[in-house]
């Protein structure tokens, strides 16, 4: 049994700080992988892993999931269009990406995100989001044409529809070529059949990276915005089971780094899978932490992560509510988007707490 002592106990002097984070950090990785792994291994098998005492519970003992009924479908093609053509359509984001850092003199290398599994086509279109959002970004800071980003929509996510997404995204990276006077043109990428959505959403992630070498860096205040969605995300799922959920809080925590608000949000997506359990859908898979120093657009990266996680939630409930705009924020610190993520976390717990 993998058994780590409660995060908190450890936060009381700068360099407990330090070397309770490293070792999370350098582990982390490997335990959160070996207890989602238990978890899903039989459903009916109390999981015995212990990540700490706010994630105790990744799998409820008494839960009665049918297996066969609940587990992901076999991705819907739409027309022609299949993972692998999904897959092919990245490659060249990738390339036309490149020729613009390259357009530029960009060589930060950029992130790897790792392999990836058990991902949906609904992942994968929430990436090309993410994606499009830094092309916008990258748009307005040359003073050209920003796309209006659209969001996720209400509905199954097929791979035809993140197709189509693709082609967006390619068709605004050429429009950029054109404005920065880039003639030169990509070779297009082979086909390659038998990918899967895991292989799409790995590659728009490596996608996403390579854009951080062309836009400013993702800050606190763009985590604090996304957390301000999930609250009012989760407060629409909560409204259907007709429980009340907090949207402000009072606490005024300070002295927080992203680390600690990436923490709170793996706590977060491992009680989001445990609400999904309870509501009998397929539960979340969560990733494993990432190494190496964590910045703000590591958890920026959760936060949309969770985010498609609300969505597809919303969807397997029926819930037709979309979201409406959050007020743009600056000036935010790590400890700001801190305090949102533990006001998620609390209404989590509620909603935990309540449902039967």
């Amino acid at each position: 049994m993998i058994k780590l002592t409660p995060i908190k106990k450890h936060f009381n002097s700068p360099k407990i700080i330090i070397l309770s984070l490293s070792l999370l950090l350098i582990f982390g990785s490997i335990t959160i992988n070996y207890l989602y792994s238990e978890q899903n291994k039989n459903d009916d098998k109390k999981n015995k892993t212990t990540l700490n005492k706010d994630i105790t519970k990744t799998k409820p003992k008494n839960d009665n999931i049918n297996n066969n009924r609940n587990q992901p479908k076999k991705v819907i093609i739409n027309g022609k269009f299949t993972p692998s053509h999904v897959y092919q359509q990245v490659q060249n984001i990738i390339s036309e990406i490149n020729l613009i850092r390259s357009h530029r003199n960009v060589t930060i290398k950029p992130r790897d995100p790792g392999k990836q599994v058990k991902k949906m086509p609904l992942h994968a279109y929430s990436k090309s989001i993410e994606v499009l959002e830094k092309i916008a970004r990258f748009a307005k800071e040359n003073s050209m044409e920003a796309i209006n980003v659209p969001g996720i929509p209400l509905r199954e996510i097929t791979p035809g529809q993140v197709f189509d997404s693709t082609q967006t995204i390619l068709e605004e990276l050429r429009k950029i070529k054109s404005k920065l006077g880039i003639s030169a043109t990509i070779i297009e990428a082979p086909f390659k059949d038998g990918k899967s959505p895991s292989n799409v959403y790995e590659s728009m992630w490596k996608a996403s990276y390579l854009m951080d070498g062309l836009v400013p860096a993702i800050t606190p205040s763009h985590v604090y915005h996304n957390v301000r969605y999930m609250i009012q995300e989760l407060s629409k799922i909560a409204s259907h089971f007709n429980i009340s959920i907090e949207s402000t809080t009072t606490d005024n925590t300070k002295d927080k780094k992203p680390e600690h608000v990436m923490i709170e949000n793996y706590i977060n997506m491992f009680k989001l899978a445990r609400i999904e359990r309870k509501i009998k859908m397929y539960p979340f898979y969560v990733p494993p932490l990432p190494g190496g120093k964590i910045t703000p657009s590591n958890v920026y990266d959760t936060t949309n992560m969770v985010l498609a996680e609300l969505v597809r939630i919303k969807v397997f409930l029926k819930i037709t509510s979309e979201r409406t705009p959050e007020p743009e924020v600056t000036g935010k610190t790590p400890s700001d988007a801190f305090i949102q993520m533990k006001l998620f976390q609390k209404n989590l717990d509620h909603i935990l707490s309540s449902l039967k």
